[in-house]
């Protein structure tokens, strides 16, 4: 302690000196600097007031560089020990509060007033560079400076300085005061916010002194070149951005800048807890905050940052709807951008979000004007492939939002601006659909090259690595510009691409829905055309995914399609069928597409009949041995069917024309297919689905086809495999027609019943109703001479299913109430002869151990000792120990025990052992 109280003693002694190379100064600071790194240990606590005394006097008398040092000691000193500090932190605010009032004289000194053109300070190196630079910089009218031409220049200028300097030794630098550099005033905010945060009790006074104080003599202060460039640019319309040709000090203007950004950001803090004394400056904010984004040098992309943070803190509290004044001005992208490449490229998504929030809450005050500028920047944004798909979908919700207030407050306008918004949107499917195709291969490729072997994936390696430099080559032979493309690394980026996607559909259905509602004209068949392709190719997004997302995002994508005029509706579908097929083929997910739509009141009748002339069409090709196209039209057959049943009335007259053609077509291509069954399981899907009894439509176009029909299916069923018999079985006890029409073929229909009662649960079922519908309808006199010739095997059907559980209970209830209606005429039926299967019991038998050994030992009745069974006896010559006695014409074996087992069977021993079962 005693070193650090020389050190202090030294600083307390020795004059100030502000040249650069003077022994005082390099004393100075190198003991400022100690200082600094020393650590604060609980041995300074005792010295800490002397040690604050010191450093406030040197932020307040000494160079720029000590004091900017003195004040990260006290920053240090206030966090370390602030329970014995709390009498220097009034000192400190009195200290930063002259700062900020000396400030306005800084300003006029290091940039000039109305009648000087201001003093430029010699700043050595790299900013003797940017000085030069400045100086012979040409601008173009919005004030900014082509970044190649600046890198060209600091380049050929620090060449020249560094050969300068090797010639001659540099002059000593005359360093600033402490209270008129900005590198001071930079740190002030730090500070004041450390002061805040640990002495809660100074917060509500000094912020009532500091908030005016920085308004009046920190942010609103402007360098005169750059105050008379940004009037000369409004005055032609335009809008400066960048640094005035007359800043002939353009590294102490950024550092002017920095300052003004350190306290924006410490306002932004304070913002929260102290409206009522800012909403003074409420009109002062915007134009500050604006003017600061022009005037940030494209350099200092560290600082601009900073301040678009800030300016994103400022926008998410009430002082937003004061920056609807600057709408224009913001939607200019140099203002919030700039014009250099890194922030341009690295802080650009920040600025997208950040404007479109602000758009968001300030929609309802924005001319006609301002929201189509809006849309349109919006519009090029979600066409920009270098923004993440996270910040794509952020523009996507802002126009979504956009619409409410465009129909509402600018209806003279809307068709044009609701139509632009709906291009947009449909322009993305295409990007979309690229992006999930592109993706896909890039995941195929990764799998094949995982199942090659290691020499193959060498050489893969191998050629991409050289495709990678090639394309790197390229891209290094391009000119620099400031639209090169920095792609963010998005770990799945189909995560964004379907999220993205999601809310593209939510745009669609809102703007057809507004479109419908509002009179505003619809989309013609060929733009809703591209809708559909583009939006099917998208749910290709979606495969190998969750299923209750795959149903959502479909159910979502089909109702877009719902509302449309019907006209619309049937050129979008009749135009694209064959494409919807082709993508179902490859993913069996957009079969929802159909189902949705054929399971929708509204459209069901209008995509059946699209969906049935276009299977019509491909009815030749369902017995092709390609299975997965046949399996699909067979599920479009059975949706268009399904749709029939469950909507009666508005689709049996759209299945009426098509009957005739697919019960009589699917019969003749089935004789010459190489897959005649899927054209039988066709027909078995028409027959369930229009059977019950309610279409009469269709069974009038049914009953002249029964007579064929039925004798073809039983010719069929006659030569079928036993593989198929079900099949047919099933086709000739559901055809489509009603009892009273099917009286003079019922004979044909009793060989199917027979073989239904003996095959499986489901044809079982069936044969029972179709028995018993009989037998409930017709009268005994009809129906008991058709059948006559085939009651025993019906009869022998029935008694099959009378069996308890595990038996199927619901066959055995139905052909008990089958025999009940019966009343006896099944008793009349049996005239011949029982056809019965006769299965042999087993021989009863015991096991008995003698001897050490076990033996079965049978009963059996029989004459002779021939018929015994026993193991021994097969050919009627008893075992040892064993007699066959005859007791009534019964006969029994019986052991005699030997001598080893006499003992213990000597109650057994003098009488035969009758044999039971094992």
């Amino acid at each position: 302690m005693r070193c650090c109280r020389c050190r202090w003693i030294l600083l307390e002694t020795t004059a100030c000196a502000f040249v650069s190379d003077a022994p005082e100064q390099r004393l100075r600071h190198g003991l400022i600097e100690t200082i600094y790194r020393y650590p604060q240990h609980e041995a300074v606590r005792p010295h800490t007031d002397r040690l604050m005394q010191v450093m406030l006097k040197i932020v307040q008398e000494d160079t720029e560089d000590n004091a900017t040092l003195a004040f990260k000691v006290i920053i240090d000193l206030h966090r370390a020990f602030k329970a014995v500090l709390q009498s220097q932190v009034q000192p400190f605010l009195e200290l930063v509060q002259k700062l900020y009032l000396n400030m306005r004289s800084a300003v006029a000194e290091a940039f000039g007033t109305e009648q000087s053109p201001g003093k430029a300070v010699a700043v050595p190196g790299e900013e003797d560079a940017l000085l030069t630079l400045s100086e012979g910089q040409d601008h173009t009218p919005g004030g900014t400076a082509s970044l190649s031409a600046t890198a060209t220049a600091s380049a050929s200028t620090t060449t020249s300085a560094s050969s300068t300097t090797a010639a001659a030794p540099s002059a000593p630098r005359t360093l600033l005061k402490s209270s008129q550099s900005f590198k001071v005033l930079t740190e002030c905010p730090i500070a004041i916010v450390l002061i805040f945060q640990t002495y809660r009790h100074v917060v509500s006074s000094a912020i009532n002194i500091f908030v005016p104080l920085i308004f009046e003599h920190c942010l609103t202060l402007q360098a005169l070149p750059q105050r008379q460039a940004h009037e000369a640019a409004r005055q032609r319309g335009q809008i400066f951005v960048g640094i005035a040709p007359g800043i002939k000090n353009r590294a102490l203007f950024g550092e002017m800048v920095t300052t003004q950004v350190k306290t924006m950001s410490f306002l932004a803090y304070v913002l929260r807890g102290s409206a009522p004394i800012v909403r003074q400056y409420a009109h002062l904010l915007p134009e500050v905050n604006v003017r600061l984004l022009k005037d940030c040098p494209p350099e200092n992309a560290v600082t601009r940052k900073e301040l678009l943070v800030a300016t994103r803190h400022i926008l998410s509290t009430d002082f937003r709807v004061h920056f609807v004044g600057q709408i224009d001005t913001l939607l200019d992208e140099r203002v919030l951008l700039g014009t250099g490449i890194t922030i341009r490229e690295l802080q650009r998504p920040l600025v997208v979000s950040m404007l479109a929030d602000l758009m968001h809450h300030v929609r309802q005050e924005l001319t006609t004007e301002q929201i189509t500028r809006v849309i349109n920047l919006h519009a090029q944004l979600l066409h920009d492939p270098t923004l993440a798909p996270s910040i794509q979908t952020m523009c996507v919700k802002l126009l979504l939002n956009l619409v409410e207030t465009i129909v509402v407050k600018h209806a003279d306008r809307s068709v044009v601006m609701l139509q632009g918004i709906f291009s947009t949107f449909l322009d993305k499917l295409p990007e979309l659909a690229r992006l999930g195709e592109d993706l896909r291969q890039l995941r195929g490729r990764t799998e094949s090259n995982d199942e090659n072997d290691v020499d193959v994936q060498a050489k893969d390696s191998a050629e991409q690595t050289q495709m990678a430099q090639l394309a790197i080559t390229i891209e290094q032979a391009k000119l620099i510009q400031s639209s090169v493309a920095v792609l963010e690394h998005v770990a799945d980026p189909m995560k964004n691409a379907r999220f993205l996607f999601r809310n593209l559909l939510f745009g669609f259905k809102t703007l057809v829905t507004v479109f419908k509602h509002r009179g505003i004209p619809e989309p013609d068949g060929e733009v809703m055309g591209r809708v559909f392709v583009g939006g099917v190719r998208c749910c290709l997004l979606q495969t190998q995914r969750d299923g209750r997302e795959e149903k959502d995002m479909i159910d979502l994508f089909t109702n877009i399609f719902i509302d449309l005029p019907p006209e619309t509706f049937h050129e979008v579908f009749s135009t694209h069928m064959p494409f919807l097929f082709e993508q179902i083929l490859q993913a069996p997910a957009l079969l929802g597409i159909p189902q949705n739509l054929l399971s929708n009141d509204a459209v069901t009748r209008r995509f059946v009949d699209i969906l049935l002339k276009f299977l019509v069409q491909r009815l030749d090709a369902l017995g092709t041995p390609d299975k997965t196209p046949a399996s699909v039209s067979l599920r479009l057959f059975k949706m268009a069917f399904m749709a029939v049943t469950i909507f009666p009335e508005e689709n049996e007259s759209v299945l009426e024309p098509h009957l005739t053609h697919l019960i009589m077509h699917s019969l003749k291509c089935a004789s010459k297919a190489e897959e005649p069954t899927n054209y039988f399981l066709l027909l078995r899907a028409l027959f369930r689905s229009i059977g019950g009894g309610r279409f009469e439509l269709l069974y009038k176009d049914v009953l002249p086809l029964l007579p064929v029909l039925l004798e073809k299916l039983n010719l069929l069923l006659d030569a079928a495999d036993p593989s198929h018999r079900d099949l047919f079985v099933d086709l000739c006890l559901t055809v489509p027609v009603r009892l009273s029409v099917l009286l003079p073929y019922l004979d044909q229909l009793m060989h199917p019943l027979v073989l239904a009662l003996r095959s499986s649960s489901e044809l079982v079922s069936q044969g029972l109703r179709t028995l018993e519908l009989c037998i409930d309808n017709l009268t005994q006199e009809f129906l008991d001479p058709i059948m006559q010739p085939y009651i025993q095997d019906i009869m022998a059907a029935l008694w099959t299913h009378l069996k308890p559980l595990p038996h199927n209970h619901q066959h055995s209830h139905t052909t008990m109430r089958i025999l009940g209606k019966l009343g006896g005429r099944n008793r009349r039926f049996l005239q011949q002869q029982p056809t019965l299967a006769y299965h042999a019991g087993t021989t009863p038998s015991i096991a008995l151990g003698m001897n050490g050994s076990v033996d079965k030992v049978c009963s059996a009745a029989g004459d002779g000792p021939g018929a015994c069974k026993a193991r021994g006896c097969r050919r009627g010559v008893p075992p040892a120990g064993v007699r066959c006695a005859h007791d009534g014409g019964r006969r029994a074996c019986e052991r005699r025990p030997g001598p080893r087992a006499a003992r213990g069977a000597a109650a057994h021993h003098d009488r035969p052992v009758p044999c039971g079962v094992a």
